[in-house]
C-alpha cells in the first residue's frame, strides 16, 4: 500500500511497537479508508483529453441543430478545463465556446455571466487594454443589448471599438463589428443619425479589399457576426448585410429614397455571392417591398413580394415559416389600400404558419396588424385569441428581456380595455407590474401612464381598494420625480 505525508508518519508511529499481524491489518485498513476519503474529496485535475472530445461532440451537435446535446457537451468541456484557471488559453476557449453557444441560441441571460467571466479574465491577465479585453467587452456589450440593457451595452461597445482601433487599426474587421453593433443600439433607441453614421463607417471598412470577415454560413437565414459555426468570407457579403441594416435605418427615419438605393445595392451584392435564386435575396425583397409600400408604389411592392414568396416557396417549401414575412408584407400592402378581404386572406395564411411554426417562428409582434384588423372589423373573439397566441410566443422569445415583454403585456391590456374586456386587461396589467417591480426602478416616471390605466380598469371592475393602492403608488412616483 502506498501511504504518503502525514498518513505515513501516523502509520510509522502506530506500527513501531506493534508486531501482531491482525493489529497491523487493522491499522492498514484504517489508513486505506482515510486515504480513499481524502482522494474522493480532493479536487480532480482537469481532464484535457475529455475536454477536446466534449468540444468536438458539441460542435457537431450544433451543426445538426441538436442543441440540448450541444449544451451538455459545451458545459462538460468548460467544467473539464475549469481547474486550469483563467490564465490558460484552453480554459478561455471553453468558456467562450459556451458563452457563444448561449448567445447563438438566444439565451442571453445564460451568456451574460460567462462573458463577464471572459472580461474578468482579461482584466486578471492585465489584457483589458489589448485585443482580448476589447473582444470581451464587445461580446458582453452585444449580449447586454439583446437583454435590453442599452446604456451598459453602448458603453462597452464604444470602449471595445476604441481599444480595438488602437490595437488592430481603425479599419479592422473587429472595429467594423463594434460599429455595426453600436448602430443596432442606436437604432433601438431611435438615434437614427448616430446609427446611420456608424453603419456608413462599417460599410467603408468592409469595402476595403483587404478586409476578410468571419460570418455565419449563408444557410443560417441571415448574415451575422457570431462565432459558432463560422467561416471566412469575402468582404462584399458583409457589405450587403451592412447595407440592409442601413436601409432599415433610412426606412425608420423616413429617408425612403436612400433606403431604396441601399436595399437595391444589397440585393445586387447578395446575388453576386449567393446567386439570384437565393432565399437571402427573397428576404431582402421583403424589405424593399416595405419601402415601396411606404412610397405608395403598390404595383412594384406586389411584384417584389410575389417574387419573394415564389423564391422561398421553391427553395424551402410552401409551409416554411420563413414565408411569413412575405405574407405579412402582402397583407400590409392590401391594408394600406383598404382592400380588407385580400388582407384578411394573407393574414390568415400568416396566422396558420405562425401557429405551426413553434419556437422558431418570426417575431409575433408582426401579427399586430391582424389583431387591429380583427378588432376594427368587430371580430373581437378572434382578436383576443390571437392576442393570447402573441403573448405566449413573446413570453418565450423575450425570456431574457422581461421589461420588453412587459411592454407587450401593457399593449395587450390596453387593447383589452378598448374591447371592454376589463377583467383580462387587469390580469395583463398585473403581470406587467410584477415584472416591472422585479426589473425596473420603482420610482421611474415611465410607469405612471400604465399605472393610471391599471387604476381605471380596477375601478371599472369595482375593485376600489386595489385601485386606491395603485393611485397611491402613482402619487409616490410623481413626488419622487419632482
Amino acid at each position: 500500500m502506498q501511504i504518503h505525508g502525514t498518513l505515513r508518519r501516523a502509520y510509522n508511529r502506530l506500527t513501531a511497537n506493534c508486531r501482531h499481524p491482525l493489529a497491523l491489518m487493522l491499522v492498514l485498513a484504517m489508513i486505506g479508508s482515510i486515504e480513499r476519503t481524502l482522494a474522493a474529496d480532493a479536487p480532480k485535475p482537469p481532464d484535457i483529453n475529455a475536454r477536446k472530445e466534449y468540444q468536438g461532440v458539441a460542435k457537431r451537435a450544433v451543426e445538426a441543430k441538436l442543441y440540448p446535446v450541444a449544451e451538455k457537451n459545451f458545459l462538460a468541456a468548460w467544467e473539464a478545463s475549469e481547474g486550469l484557471g483563467p490564465k490558460d488559453q484552453r480554459y478561455l476557449e471553453s468558456l467562450k465556446d459556451l458563452a457563444n453557444f448561449y448567445a447563438e441560441i438566444g439565451k442571453a441571460a445564460k451568456a451574460e455571466p460567462l462573458y463577464r467571466k471572459e472580461l474578468e479574465a482579461a482584466q486578471a491577465n492585465h489584457r483589458e487594454k489589448y485585443v482580448e479585453g476589447g473582444e470581451a467587452m464587445s461580446d458582453l456589450g452585444l449580449v447586454l443589448f439583446h437583454e435590453g440593457k442599452d446604456a451598459e451595452a453602448e458603453s462597452l461597445l464604444a470602449g471595445a471599438r476604441d481599444i480595438l482601433a488602437r490595437q488592430t487599426g481603425a479599419f479592422s474587421f473587429r472595429v467594423a463589428v463594434c460599429l455595426y453593433d453600436l448602430a443596432r443600439v442606436y437604432s433601438a433607441q431611435g438615434r437614427f443619425a448616430d446609427a446611420e453614421t456608424a453603419l456608413q463607417k462599417t460599410i467603408r471598412i468592409f469595402e476595403n479589399p483587404g478586409t476578410m470577415v468571419k460570418v455565419k454560413a449563408p444557410d443560417a437565414g441571415h448574415y451575422g457576426f457570431q462565432v459558432s459555426g463560422t467561416r471566412y468570407l469575402p468582404n462584399y457579403e458583409t457589405v450587403a448585410e451592412a447595407r440592409l441594416a442601413l436601409a432599415r435605418v433610412y426606412l425608420q427615419s423616413g429617408k425612403l429614397d436612400k433606403a431604396e438605393a441601399a436595399c437595391n445595392e444589397a440585393i445586387k451584392q447578395i446575388g453576386k455571392y449567393l446567386g439570384k435564386e437565393s432565399p437571402s435575396i427573397a428576404r431582402a425583397q421583403v424589405l424593399l417591398a416595405g419601402i415601396k409600400i411606404r412610397q405608395a408604389n403598390y404595383p412594384e411592392a406586389e411584384a417584389l413580394l410575389k417574387q419573394s414568396l415564389t423564391l422561398l416557396g421553391n427553395s424551402l417549401g410552401p409551409g416554411n415559416i420563413q414565408l411569413a414575412g412575405g405574407l405579412q408584407g402582402m397583407a400590409a400592402m392590401y391594408l394600406a389600400q383598404q382592400k380588407l378581404a385580400d388582407a384578411d386572406l394573407y393574414l390568415q395564411r400568416t396566422l396558420d404558419l405562425v401557429k405551426g411554426g413553434g419556437p422558431t417562428h418570426p417575431r409575433s409582434s408582426k401579427m399586430y396588424s391582424l389583431l387591429v384588423f380583427y378588432a376594427d372589423s368587430g371580430r373581437r373573439d378572434e382578436a383576443e385569441e390571437l392576442l393570447k397566441l402573441v403573448l405566449d410566443a413573446e413570453s418565450k422569445i423575450l425570456e431574457d428581456k422581461p421589461l420588453e415583454f412587459a411592454m407587450y403585456l401593457i399593449n395587450g391590456a390596453d387593447a383589452c380595455r378598448e374591447w371592454s374586456n376589463h377583467s383580462e386587461a387587469a390580469g395583463l396589467y398585473q403581470r406587467a407590474l410584477v415584472i416591472a417591480d422585479k426589473n425596473a426602478d420603482p420610482h421611474d416616471t415611465a410607469l405612471v401612464p400604465f399605472l393610471e390605466h391599471y387604476a381605471k380598469t380596477l375601478k371599472t371592475l369595482g375593485r376600489r381598494t386595489d385601485a386606491t393602492a395603485v393611485e397611491a403608488r402613482i402619487t409616490t412616483i410623481n413626488s419622487a420625480g419632482k
